[in-house]
């Protein structure tokens, strides 16, 4: 939904509304990667990942770089300085018919709904949440202190919020593929 939509729901009803607001994004339903439990032989369900980590190699390439695998499935080639997010189906890169190496289902980037806050806010957004699943503590301890941080400067000076330069580093530096989306959020 978008900020208005949401805002729009709100306004007809008294149930609490919440959010995703920082993390990796999923085409998938969480829990049902159709994708992941073809190429493992596992539910994604049961095994609380969608790329269990006991199916993934990491291969170093003779002249540098690395290929990781999952279940012996290519997902992505690296060159010698390119990272890569957690291995998962959806966000590998593979050869097109043209010949090209490219995200063909998913570009790995993270929701991040910090420079729209304050407008989830006054939409009624009761409750913001947080991707944890195959996440570290680390990570969620971050995450929640940079949105922590972010609400209570919102709440001070809605009209004055301003997404700080540190909140952005730390969470860039923490999400997948290292890029921010607002995901349908602005869609209209």
């Amino acid at each position: 939904m978008t900020v208005e939509e949401i805002k729009h729901l709100r306004e007809r009803t008294d149930v609490e509304i919440e959010v995703f607001a920082l993390g990796g994004l999923c085409i998938n339903i969480e829990g049902r990667c159709y994708l992941s439990s073809y190429v493992t032989g596992a539910s994604t369900n049961t095994e609380g990942a969608c790329s269990p980590s006991r199916f993934v190699r990491f291969i170093s390439e003779p002249a540098g770089g690395m290929s990781i695998t999952l279940n012996n499935m290519t997902l992505n080639k690296l060159g010698k300085n390119e990272s890569s997010p957690y291995p998962t189906c959806c966000k590998g890169r593979y050869t097109r018919p043209d010949g090209s190496y490219a995200y063909v289902f998913e570009d790995p980037e993270s929701l991040n709904v910090l420079q729209i806050l304050p407008g989830l806010m006054d939409a009624g957004v009761a409750a913001l949440k947080i991707e944890g699943r195959q996440r570290t503590k680390t990570y969620v301890a971050a995450m929640t202190g940079v949105l922590r941080d972010a609400v209570d400067s919102c709440f001070r000076d809605m009209k004055g919020y301003r997404v700080r330069p540190e909140w952005s580093a730390k969470t860039v530096a923490t999400f997948e593929g290292t890029s921010e989306t607002l995901g349908s959020y602005l869609v209209k």
